[in-house]
């Protein structure tokens, strides 16, 4: 899972977006602008989500033990799931916020 959240954080551009939720499947498109994005990374088995829809320079990473407990004031993290943080900046602010997802994996779209 860290190589993939190694190569997610080479690959993202700028500006991110979710572009779609179908209640399983989590997609966030990215690029230098929304208007330009494309679909880079799934995350699959959704359950949990504090999270602005659109951010931009992101850094991937999972949840730390003091997060999981955070968020579990919240959502049950369940056994197979995960914690995926992401840290960063919002048109509200430029400083880095933590947003979460909690999911059982996630998929590089198109890559190998």
């Amino acid at each position: 899972m860290r190589d993939q959240l190694v190569k997610l954080n080479s690959l993202v551009g700028w500006d991110c977006h979710f572009s779609s939720f179908d209640g399983y499947r989590l997609v966030l498109s990215s690029g230098i602008s929304n208007e330009y994005a494309t679909p880079l990374v799934a995350f699959l088995g959704v359950s949990y989500m504090h999270c602005p829809f659109e951010f931009s320079h992101p850094v991937f990473r999972l949840g730390s033990e003091k997060e999981s407990l955070q968020v579990e004031q919240l959502s049950t993290i369940e056994e197979g799931e995960r914690l995926f943080v992401i840290e960063a900046e919002t048109q509200a602010t430029l400083d880095k916020q933590l947003f979460f997802i909690v999911a059982e994996g996630l998929d590089l779209i198109g890559m190998a």
